[in-house]
């Protein structure tokens, strides 16, 4: 899973990024590498629902970790 982000931080700052994480991994995974935008660092712990999906009208759900530098 591949998810695209868009931060804004007080002031109008912005940065875009993604953040992938793979099937099949522990759940939480947090080994997953962390990216560093803006003084934070973002990771993904996990997707809800893991693939593969089946029904399409799904809502989605995602756990991240967020730590400032």
């Amino acid at each position: 899973v591949l998810v695209l982000f868009q931060v804004i931080k007080p002031g109008g700052e912005t940065a875009r990024f993604a953040l992938k994480i793979d099937g099949g991994v522990p759940r939480p995974y947090s080994a997953n590498p962390p990216a560093d935008v803006l003084g934070y660092k973002f990771r993904l712990l996990q997707f809800d629902p893991e693939p593969p999906y089946g029904n399409q009208n799904v809502i989605y759900e995602a756990l991240m970790q967020v730590d400032k530098d």
